[in-house]
C-alpha cells in the first residue's frame, strides 16, 4: 500500500539552503530600508540629529 500525500523531492539540505538564501535576501532587504532611513533622517533634520537621539531610538 502506497503512503497518501505528496511525495518529497527535495532533500533536507536543499531545503535548508533555500531558508538560509531567503533569510539572506530578507537581511539585505531590512539594511537598506535601515540605510535609507538613516540618510533621509541626516537629511532633512541635520540640525537636530545628535548622537543621543540616534541612540536613544
Amino acid at each position: 500500500m502506497q503512503p497518501k500525500g505528496k511525495v518529497g523531492t527535495r532533500g533536507k539540505k536543499q531545503i535548508f539552503e533555500e531558508n538560509r538564501e531567503t533569510l539572506k535576501f530578507y537581511l539585505r532587504i531590512i539594511l537598506g530600508a535601515n540605510a535609507i532611513y538613516c540618510l533621509v533622517t541626516l537629511v532633512f533634520f541635520y540640525s537636530s540629529a545628535s548622537f543621543w537621539a540616534w541612540v536613544s531610538v
